[in-house]
Formats: structure tokens, C-alpha cells, sequence
């Protein structure tokens, strides 16, 4: 979490996860609340097999990754969530910038992980699907 003048403002996750397919992800999602209302939810692309989706305060992404010489028989798939505490401001603007931190914490997190046939992520304006 990153806090400012005692304040949370932004709340970062990335972890290695089996969360199955990407519909299944997405459904995870909204279940839970992650990332608010379908309306409210653009998706993006993230190179050929990498998916996001962000709302005016949050985005979420799924990479496909399996760590160098795991000898795990699962396909793994990192997942990066980032949350903007703070409200008000443009949707747009908003949203944007969600996705453009999560896509940020994402190229980060695949690079640590040592993701075998990592994803390229693009850079830039966020290209919505």
C-alpha cells in the first residue's frame, strides 16, 4: 500500500496464482468486486495471451507465467490488482491511469518471476479492446 500524509492512496498486489482460464479470472473478479461494475469495466490487451481490465479506480490483469525451471505441472498465471483508494476525478483519466500502474507493477512482477516465454507488454497509451 502506498500512503500518503498517513493516508492509504493506492493498494498494489502481484501474485503467482492457478486461477484457471481467463473467463474464469474475469468472473473472479466480479464476484468479489475487484474491479466494480461490467459497466463500468473496459478490457485491454497485454501482448498475445496477456488480458486487462480496468474500472474508473482499479485495474486487474492475467499474464500467463511459469516461473524458469519450475517443475510445477500446472499453468500458472500472474495476477496483478491495483486499486486507487482515492475518489472523484474524470472516469477516463482514471481508468487509464489504474491501467497503466497495473501494466507497470505486471512487467515488474513477470521480470522478478523469471516467467519462461514472458509476454512483450506494450508501452504507452493504454490500447482498449
Amino acid at each position: 500500500m502506498v500512503h500518503v500524509n498517513g493516508r492509504g492512496r493506492l493498494l498494489l498486489v502481484a501474485e503467482l496464482a492457478d486461477s484457471g482460464s481467463v473467463s474464469d479470472w474475469k468472473a473472479n473478479l466480479e464476484e468479489n468486486g475487484d474491479i466494480g461494475s461490467e459497466e463500468a469495466n473496459k478490457s485491454f490487451t497485454l501482448g498475445e495471451k496477456g488480458v486487462g481490465v480496468a474500472s474508473p479506480f482499479s485495474a486487474a490483469i492475467y499474464l500467463p507465467c511459469k516461473p524458469a525451471g519450475s517443475k510445477l505441472n500446472i499453468d500458472n498465471e500472474l495476477n496483478v490488482e491495483v486499486s486507487m483508494l482515492r475518489r472523484g476525478g474524470d472516469a477516463d483519466t482514471n481508468r487509464s491511469d489504474a491501467a497503466r500502474v497495473a501494466r507497470s507493477l505486471a512487467s515488474h512482477a513477470q521480470h522478478e518471476t523469471h516467467c519462461e516465454n514472458a509476454e512483450r507488454l506494450p508501452t504507452g497509451p493504454i490500447k482498449w479492446s
